[in-house]
């Protein structure tokens, strides 16, 4: 339960709030449980606070300060934290369903099994966060820098990552499946047995990108860049692969059945084992070597 004296002192205003908090930087503030339902606390300082299954929903806490501070199973819905500062706070099994988030700093956050259902994070700082298990089902993140993040087993269906920085970021296992990840950068990315399908990568760039038994089947990679990225055994079945840069790839033991690699760079690619059918369009002259008809 928050403590109330603290309680008292946050319905004083955010000024006496925060003059409260910079006069005694000893004492972590005890808001556990409370309910702040669309409260106006822009640029409040809860940095360190404990704010445990607190009720937050539809509250305006742009600018807020609120690192490390525990967040955890917090009701967030629609919350707008534009521009907060939520740099290593705990947001574990948090609700941020429809939760606006733009240009907010999350770095090191963990979000881990937290609700993003359609949350607005373009040009949100995720970079080190781990969103495991996460759902982000619709959610933007266009420009968002997520470098390093984890993301395994997260539901990111229909979400939008153009521009997007995933730069050796962990998906492993994550479900893509419609997503928008238009000139993403992916370059070093973990995604073995991610489901892309029916996802636009187009012009992504999936450098040295490890896609082992990844679901890519209808996913649209064309003029993406792919060199000497991993996918060995994934599903690409009538996957577009026009234009791309793939010297040097691995597809072994891959399903290209009925995918279209016609203009498609595969100089030095490994296409040992991999199935492909008479729908399959390679470039013009190619003859994949080593491959099963």
């Amino acid at each position: 339960m928050a403590n109330r004296k603290h309680l008292q002192i946050l319905e004083s205003g955010v000024v006496a709030w925060n003059q409260w908090r910079k006069e005694h930087p000893e004492l972590t503030p005890d808001l556990s449980e409370a309910i702040l339902t669309e409260a106006n606390l822009s640029g409040v300082n809860f940095g360190g606070a404990n704010l445990f299954i607190v009720d937050l929903r539809w509250a305006v806490l742009q600018r807020a300060e609120l690192s490390a501070a525990n967040l955890r199973w917090a009701a967030l819905g629609g919350v707008d934290l534009h521009e907060a500062d939520l740099n290593r706070a705990d947001l574990a099994g948090a609700d941020l369903t429809g939760a606006n988030l733009t240009g907010a700093n999350l770095s090191g956050t963990n979000l881990i099994g937290a609700k993003l259902n359609r949350a607005d994070l373009r040009d949100a700082a995720l970079k080190g966060a781990d969103l495991s298990e996460a759902s982000l089902f619709g959610a933007r993140l266009e420009r968002a820098d997520l470098r390093i993040a984890i993301l395994q087993a997260a539901d990111l269906g229909a979400a939008t990552f153009t521009q997007t920085n995933l730069r050796r970021t962990n998906m492993s296992e994550a479900a893509f499946g419609v997503a928008d990840l238009r000139e993403a950068d992916l370059r070093e990315a973990n995604l073995q047995h991610a489901s892309f399908s029916a996802a636009n990568l187009s012009k992504a760039i999936l450098v040295l990108a490890d896609l082992t038994e990844a679901d890519l089947s209808e996913a649209d990679l064309s003029e993406a860049v792919l060199r000497q990225a991993i996918f060995d055994h994934a599903d690409l079945r009538e996957a577009n692969l026009r234009q791309t840069d793939l010297a040097g790839a691995s597809f072994v033991g891959a399903d290209l059945r009925g995918a279209y690699l016609n203009t498609a760079n595969l100089q030095e690619a490994n296409l040992t084992d991999c199935k492909f059918d008479d729908k399959t369009i390679w470039p013009d002259g190619f003859t994949p070597p080593g491959a099963s008809h």
